[in-house]
């Protein structure tokens, strides 16, 4: 009988009753790393493949001793960065 005492689930939405409380300290982490942590972690995928080949144009170019090809090679990290990080 008190099945029928809750509001009616719209289709999309969870059947949250809407006055029930936030949750607090440890149920609300594990919701919201449930929730984001496939795109946390992707986030730092993405930034640790956009610096590994940036630190590595980089440094070859400071072995080199060439100030342009340091540039060039800052330069080209940076756009490669940029595009990596933007997937």
């Amino acid at each position: 009988m008190w099945f029928n005492s809750l509001p009616p689930a719209q289709p999309g939405k969870p059947d949250i009753r809407p006055d029930a409380p936030r949750k607090k300290g440890l149920p609300r982490l594990a919701e919201v790393l449930g929730r984001d942590l496939g795109s946390i972690g992707k986030a730092g995928l993405l930034a640790l493949a956009a610096c590994l080949p940036a630190g590595l144009l980089i440094s070859l170019a400071l072995l080199a001793e060439s100030p342009p090809l340091v540039l060039l090679a800052a330069a080209s990290a940076g756009w490669l960065t940029g595009l990596i990080c933007s997937l």
